[in-house]
């Protein structure tokens, strides 16, 4: 049985995806909301009544970080479906023996 020969294209797309897994940035998984004004009232008050700013701060900061780290593990999931497709192409169109049984790279999605 010969070598299989990768495509070089194939190959060149997969190592840029694979240098964007190493650039990630903080991830979470989830979802957040920002519930407005009814949900910060939850957030306890100074001596006088009053909201602390300090505190409707926090809770803004909080609710934009989740939502950037969970858009990053959306970007990352997005890029290692691409790698996953990239590598049942380089296994289905390289391995003689799958080309020769005419197996269809169909049968392994989900």
């Amino acid at each position: 049985m010969k070598e299989p020969q990768t495509d070089p294209t194939r190959l060149q797309q997969y190592r840029q995806l694979a240098k964007t897994l190493g650039r990630a940035s903080w991830i979470s998984e989830g979802y957040v909301q920002d519930r407005g004004p009814g949900w910060r009232s939850l957030l306890p008050m100074d001596p006088q009544g009053q909201r602390q700013d300090r505190q409707r701060g926090f809770v803004a900061r909080t609710v934009q970080w989740l939502k950037k780290a969970i858009e990053n593990w959306r970007a990352l999931q997005a890029t290692i479906k691409q790698m996953q497709l990239l590598s049942r192409q380089e296994l289905f169109g390289t391995i003689e023996d799958l080309q020769d049984a005419n197996v269809s790279p169909k049968m392994f999605r989900h």
